[in-house]
């Protein structure tokens, strides 16, 4: 039974994607997280079930847990729960009061939503980062505040569905922004609608394991030694123990002669105590501490009792039993024991006299009991069953976003450098994949591309612009993207089209893609040699790192074989989510914050340990901002000469603006190096394959006409931006990517051994400073900066960032070699230089080989082609080096 909770003309309700439901989506999770806390064992209990139904429905799903309080820092899960129990216990009036206002004041519960979330959604976004979930799922009020703070602020794509494992949801538990919020109930939904308007709801079966099922009650009973002829009454106040428990066992040892009272104090030994010297109990009373055999001793009971409406309730309605509510707690509890009540599920006995009369009618008539047991029943009936709940939320793949989310701030470097000249040319990245098929149908082409795109969330995207100085420009996910618009089918040769396949990619990547609409844009280029088929695919650099948007691009196409074609993760998500993944990478802590299997959740580090490897990271940062800032910018000086401010690519016969030089013209040229030649060379020399491959780039350029004349000191340097996987750099926050580095690579005279010697110091002792942290750690601050300030920030790293030409060194996002079918011969890796830098690189493995795409402005390099060849002598020269070194 599904019911939405969105009335008809609803206001702030509608919404622009499908129930979760209506979107095919068949492939397994890979992994999934289970979010929980520690308050209580109640929220640990549903997660447990879950965890469960995943791993039948997904038996390779690789399930790890969470504990969200400890996530929250030290000594935050001791002070919550200090908190709550105060609130039960000692003041029960405060505990009522805030949670009546989370009803009365929306704006109260809405603060403190996001207080919450932000306070747990930042150290979470850091073991999201790592673990890179298909799916979550949450049984934790904080743990659900944590999903949708990442939702809004940092565009998580990943389905998430929040368990209410008590009856009665609050405003606590109910996220708009989340894929699905299930309730135990159909009479809760209206409440969970009233909680937060526009949420999706739905009924679920009870979050409760497969061992609580309806058994036969005299067998349980011989199991437990229990009398067969006796009333059985079960009470359990949950693992604390709370409320009246004492009171409740008074009066039912006195509602008639014939019932025999079994209590679960959890982990209340006091009460424990307390109840073994009653001394009314005649031998009728058995007290119990905490319970692992808890499903047997629901079966074996007549009646359940209980006074908070959670676990244990749940827990009685899936084995068919009757419940009993007692003196309630207060707040949630007695909403929990009002609803149950309301719905026919349980009895509602407010004083001791009333529970007296309850049992004592239950045990002397077994007939009225037989409605409780039937409601209680059909209860666990209704909904629909696990198997679905999980499908239905997985399908919610790549729906998650809801409303606009700002830019973070690497993507707002980019945006605020565009200018009306560049048009966005130069902020392009994309790769071009050479199959040895026959021409493919673009019509089949689009249709995989059209059912996949789903998967991949970040290519659904455009750009929203700010609608005052003061506000961000954000990303807004476009439900129906134009895939008819965005694949094209060329072929080479034909009026208007290139003949050759590197001049289709130059004008391809002189046309800027629109980040106002769907930022990406695809070629289908039939007639390559020997009848073969090309793809070349881009999208603008707003949407990520170089090498994210690659992956995101080829996740279209790879073929599920049991995995999800939309979580083919190779670098997680960002910030905004953009073209990283839909989960996360990277990040501190994980080992000791989630924990592999249903097992118990695991605690973390110590505080001391944390706090000082905080500082440490700290200290280099401040560090590095130091350096970063005496460092400054380049001179203004590209791989040809000057920085001229090149005309737009593909103007090419155009007139020159007034005092300007004559229009530039791009080329592409491609490269490929044997990759285990370049992984032997690196070894021998005693350096990184990707400090070598920097050091190729410096040999070759210090080769172009002309680049030594003017050389008084050898040692010429050219500044270049280098982005590489680092993966020693710490991750501050949510979204770092490959670290980006300022290097000034040497291409004056000298031999290659010293020129890889001057590229590896300099490498490492800008990691040594910090740099990368610093880095980051800007990017960071710049994210809090309002509006107008981060405009101005972002234009001062832009000049740090995007000035000069890059080298971007990626790793292996394709991990398929197949696309729709057709075996892919080799791939490169193809960036768009930014306006007068002169040239880009970008370097990726590809099976046994390094492939180098090379996209150069020849007004300010020159001839690109005798830069392609100077790789390839470059690294001749490299492979002597090593083999001298060998010999030596």
């Amino acid at each position: 039974m599904r019911i939405a909770a969105r009335p008809a003309g609803a206001e702030g309700t509608a919404r622009d994607t499908a129930w979760p439901g209506d979107t095919a989506w068949t492939a397994p999770p890979r992994r999934a997280l289970i979010v929980s806390g520690t308050v209580g064992e109640g929220h640990n209990a549903a997660g447990h079930a879950i965890a469960e139904a995943i791993g039948r429905l997904w038996p390779q799903c690789d399930i790890r847990w969470v504990d969200t309080c400890k996530v929250m820092g030290p000594g935050a899960g001791p002070l919550w729960r200090a908190i709550y129990v105060f609130n039960v216990e000692k003041a029960p009036w405060f505990y009522e009061f805030v949670y009546r206002s989370y009803w009365q004041r929306p704006w109260f519960a809405d603060l403190s939503k996001r207080f919450i979330g932000s306070w747990a959604g930042r150290p979470m976004a850091k073991l999201l980062k790592e673990y890179q979930p298909d799916l979550i799922i949450t049984t934790f009020p904080f743990g659900s505040s944590a999903m949708s703070w990442l939702r809004r602020h940092r565009g998580l794509e990943t389905p998430v569905g929040a368990w209410v494992p008590d009856f009665c949801p609050h405003p606590f538990w109910v996220f708009r922004n989340l894929d699905v919020t299930y309730v135990m109930h159909e009479r809760a939904v209206p409440v969970a609608a009233a909680a937060d308007p526009g949420a999706q709801v739905a009924v679920a079966k009870p979050p409760v394991r497969s061992v609580f099922v309806p058994r036969d009650r005299d067998t349980a009973r011989k199991e437990l030694g229990l009398p067969q002829d006796r009333f059985v009454a079960l009470v359990s106040a949950g693992s604390y123990g709370f409320g009246g428990v004492e009171e409740c066992v008074t009066a039912l040892l006195e509602a008639d002669p014939g019932v025999h009272v079994v209590v679960a104090c959890g982990r209340n030994e006091r009460l424990l105590r307390r109840l073994g010297s009653h001394a009314a109990s005649g031998g009728r009373l058995t007290a119990l501490g905490w319970v692992d055999d808890m499903p047997t001793r629901i079966a074996a009971a007549d009646v359940v009792l209980g006074n908070a409406g959670g676990a244990t309730a749940l827990e009685a309605i899936a084995c068919g039993r009757p419940v009993v509510m007692f003196d309630p707690i207060a707040a949630h509890g007695r909403a929990n024991a009002e609803l149950m009540a309301e719905a026919g599920v349980a009895i509602l006995c407010r004083t001791p006299a009333d529970l007296r009369a309850t049992v004592g009618r239950l045990a002397r008539d077994p007939d009225a009991m037989e409605p409780l047991r039937r409601r209680a029943m059909q209860a666990a009936a209704d909904g629909t069953p696990s198997r679905d709940d999980l499908l239905a939320l997985a399908a919610c793949r790549g729906q998650a976003l809801r409303g606009p989310v700002p830019l973070r701030a690497e993507d707002a470097v980019v945006f605020h450098t565009r200018t009306p000249e560049t048009q966005d040319a130069g902020q392009q990245v994309g790769a071009l994949l050479v199959l040895e098929a026959a021409p493919l149908r673009v019509e089949d082409f689009r249709a995989v591309v059209r059912e996949r795109l789903a998967g991949v969330p970040e290519l659904r995207r455009r750009l929203q612009p700010a609608r005052e100085r003061w506000l961000r420009p954000c990303w807004i996910t476009d439900s129906r993207v134009d895939v008819d618009t965005r694949i094209r089918q060329v072929t080479l040769g034909e009026d208007g089209i290139p003949a050759a396949l590197d001049e289709l990619v130059e004008a391809f990547f002189s046309e800027p893609c629109d980040p106002y609409r769907a930022p990406w844009e695809m070629l289908l280029a039939c007639g390559v040699d020997g009848g073969r088929t090309a793809v070349v695919m881009k999208a603008h650099q707003m949407l990520g790192s170089d090498h994210a948007i690659i992956a995101a691009l080829g996740r279209l196409f790879d073929p599920p074989d049991g995995l999800s074609p939309g979580n083919g993760h190779a670098d997680g998500i960002d910030g905004n989510g953009h073209a990283r993944g839909n989960g996360y990478r990277g990040g501190n802590g994980l080992a000791g914050l989630i924990a592999t299997g249903p097992g118990p959740i695991a605690g973390g580090r110590g505080a001391r340990s944390r706090l000082l490897a905080g500082a440490r990271n700290a200290v280099r940062a401040m560090r590095g901002l130091g350096h970063v800032a005496v460092a400054g910018f380049a001179p203004a000086t590209g791989p040809g000469g000057p920085l001229t401010g090149a005309q737009v690519p593909g103007t090419a016969g155009e007139p020159a603006a007034a005092g300007g030089p004559a229009a530039a013209r791009r080329r592409y040229v491609s490269v490929t190096l044997p990759a285990p030649a370049v992984a032997a060379t690196a070894q021998a020399l005693r350096a990184g394959t990707s400090d070598l491959l920097l050091a190729v780039v410096a040999e070759s350029l210090s080769r172009l006409p002309g680049r030594a004349a003017g050389d008084r000191s050898g040692h010429v340097m050219l500044r270049v931006t280098v982005s590489r996987p680092l993966p020693a750099v710490p991750s501050w926050r949510s979204g770092s990517g490959p670290a980006i580095l300022a290097l000034d690579l040497p291409t004056g005279p000298m031999t290659a051994e010293g020129r890889l010697m001057a590229v590896r110091r300099q490498v490492e002792a800008r990691m040594r400073r910090g740099e990368a942290e610093a880095e980051t750690l800007v990017l960071r601050a710049m994210d809090v900066l309002p509006a107008p300030l981060q405009r101005i920030a972002a234009v001062r790293i832009g000049r740090r960032w995007l000035s000069h030409p890059r080298v971007s060194i990626l790793p292996d996002s394709c991990r398929r070699h197949q696309l729709l079918g057709a075996r892919i011969e080799q791939a490169y890796p193809v960036l768009a230089p930014a306006d007068g830098t002169g040239l880009a690189v970008g370097v990726m493995p590809w099976r046994d080989s390094m492939s180098i795409g090379i996209l150069a402005d020849t007004a300010l390099v020159g001839d690109a082609s005798a830069l392609a060849d100077g790789v390839r002598g470059a690294f001749r020269c490299f492979e002597a080096a090593a083999g001298r070194h060998g010999q030596g």
